[in-house]
């Protein structure tokens, strides 16, 4: 009886913070601890640096990616302009993520990288610069 007030407290707690605006975009997560059920094995902090890659508008220019958890990532979206040197892992891992084709264009080209981790995902702007005018 005493571990179902302990869940029912931490699933009301859950919601308050969600309804406040408290998710994995803003850096919290609610973690459900119960007497039951234990800490969420999916609960963990994930953090990826940097946040925003540029690139020259030729191939192979190359940059890295520093991402750290006390559990699994998986990269989930990877820019076909690009290529990442691991697309999973566990703890703490540097990433290769290099460009594979030149940007022929005078634009730049932007997308992102996604990386998961538990109930947390990260979201790496990439931007391949454009061709200078000659």
């Amino acid at each position: 009886m005493k571990g179902s007030f302990f869940h029912l407290y931490n699933r009301l707690l859950s919601a308050i913070l969600m309804l406040l605006g408290f998710s994995a975009s803003t850096g919290f997560t609610a973690c459900m601890y119960g007497v039951e059920y234990g800490p969420d094995p999916n609960c963990y902090d994930l953090n990826v640096d940097p946040l925003s890659l540029q690139f020259g508008h030729e191939e192979g220019h190359k940059s890295k990616l520093k991402i750290t958890t006390s559990g699994v990532w998986t990269v989930t979206h990877v820019p076909s302009f690009i290529v990442v040197s691991a697309t999973s892992g566990k703890g703490t891992n540097i990433v290769y993520v290099i460009t594979n084709e030149t940007n022929s264009s005078s634009s730049s080209r932007q997308d992102y990288i996604i990386v998961e981790g538990g109930e947390n995902y990260k979201r790496v702007s990439v931007t391949q610069n454009g061709k200078p005018k000659e």
